[in-house]
């Protein structure tokens, strides 16, 4: 068996920290344990961006759980949108590493235009509040731009990596979006029987 060695942080960074070293980290969990609907209640109010409040944090009717019943939200939003109004919009919201060694850096203000120009071109070919998409991509930065434009307000997606096509990826009334691995905005949507 391996040696397990524990690097503890420095005082200073664990006052910076969320989190304020192992003590604080104890607590948290206990406080979840003891606690979760508060605790979870919390975290979701002071994290994310709501649209409409839940009215309760979890239901829980086994084996089935509802999380943030009534509660309305956006994850496109979430993640690019509200950094926008911050010092945080141009900071690395995506660092990709290609296999060849090439790197490429967006920035939130930038993913946010490339979200929003593939989310318009989605729109032009007909996607639509409730229409369903498969994205068929390799690991590429066009994958988590391509899934972000579908969670706009428009429709779900489903990332489909693209080393390993299934037959469930076949269904009917799924729109797919394709790609190379070296195209940008430019992946052609099709509908397939």
């Amino acid at each position: 068996m391996a040696d397990v060695n524990v690097y503890p942080p420095s005082a200073e960074f664990v006052q910076q920290a969320n989190v304020k070293g192992m003590e604080g980290y104890r607590a948290l969990c206990q406080k979840a344990a003891d606690k979760p609907e508060e605790f979870w209640g919390e975290l979701a109010e002071q994290e994310l961006h709501w649209f409409q409040k839940w009215t309760h944090v979890f239901e829980w009717d086994p084996p089935f759980a509802k999380w943030f019943a009534g509660g309305k939200i956006n994850a496109s939003y979430n993640c690019v949108d509200r950094h926008l109004t911050t010092e945080r919009k141009n900071k690395v919201a995506i660092l990709w590493e290609g296999e060849p060694g090439d790197q490429r850096m967006i920035s939130y203000q930038e993913l946010h235009r490339l979200v929003c120009r593939f989310a318009n071109v989605l729109k032009a070919r007909g996607l639509k509040p409730g229409d369903r998409a498969i994205v068929y991509m390799g690991m590429v930065p066009e994958l988590p731009v391509a899934l972000l434009a579908c969670a706009r307000p428009m429709g779900s997606a489903s990332a489909q990596p693209a080393n390993s096509p299934s037959a469930t990826t076949r269904a009917r009334g799924f729109r797919w979006i394709t790609s190379t691995s070296r195209s940008r905005a430019t992946s052609s949507a099709s509908t397939r029987a």
